[in-house]
């Protein structure tokens, strides 16, 4: 009963927009992508947004590299930086496609939908997979499987922080971008070799972006 609840609260808004708007139509591929998201990656937030970050970029073209680095900075502002991301790209994507109808409206339906495909499969997933959670962690092969995924996913984070940071400091013509060297370089020191708060690197980083900016 819990499966078959779940398999109807998660596909049916996404089966009302392939009914009414086409099954080839932006919302369909974002409940699906997102959908795809939300079940079959695995390692944590950072690992998901990798998949994510090179989908939406360079397969659908829905975000460009720097709008996907503009969510991922945002998001880290608050806690729970994954649903804030892809919320992000849902509103773009919508904002960017919004056909025949008014991109707030478009942007507010595909961030709602964005929400619900990935929140509805994860619930679920803790539902079906939590009786047997201690079964799975008493079998060695399954434990050393979980330990084998969370190195890829280790794996995955870092690729997506150098996807970032090749975007960040290097032009789109191939030129590095003075200005990201140096508020990265501060903000590095500042992080690592001085340990200060977040409001002072913070602090740092703004003053010093406002300055390389009118310097370069």
């Amino acid at each position: 009963m819990t499966l078959l609840t779940g398999l109807l609260l998660w596909w049916l808004p996404v089966i009302a927009c392939g009914l009414f708007a086409g099954w080839e139509s932006l919302w369909v591929r974002l409940g699906i992508f997102f959908s795809k998201a939300a079940v079959l990656t695995f390692g944590g937030a950072y690992a998901v947004l990798s998949f994510v970050s090179r989908a939406v970029v360079h397969e659908f073209h829905w975000l460009s590299p720097s709008e996907m680095a503009d969510g991922l900075g945002l998001a880290e502002t608050t806690p729970g930086p994954l649903i804030l991301v892809l919320q992000h790209v849902g509103f773009l994507a919508g904002w960017k496609n919004s056909g025949s109808l008014s991109p707030v409206v478009a942007a507010a339906m595909a961030a709602a939908l964005t929400s619900w495909v990935t929140f509805v499969p994860s619930f679920l997933w803790v539902l079906l997979g939590a009786p047997w959670l201690q079964r799975i962690n008493d079998v060695s092969w399954l434990r050393c499987a979980m330990q084998a995924v969370s190195a890829a996913a280790t794996g995955l984070i870092v690729a997506l922080w150098a996807e970032l940071a090749g975007n960040t400091l290097i032009a789109p013509g191939g030129s590095p971008q003075p200005e990201a060297i140096v508020v990265t370089l501060i903000g590095a020191l500042l992080t690592f070799a001085f340990r200060r708060g977040l409001a002072i690197i913070l602090l740092a980083c703004l003053t010093a972006g406002c300055l390389t900016e009118w310097i370069f």
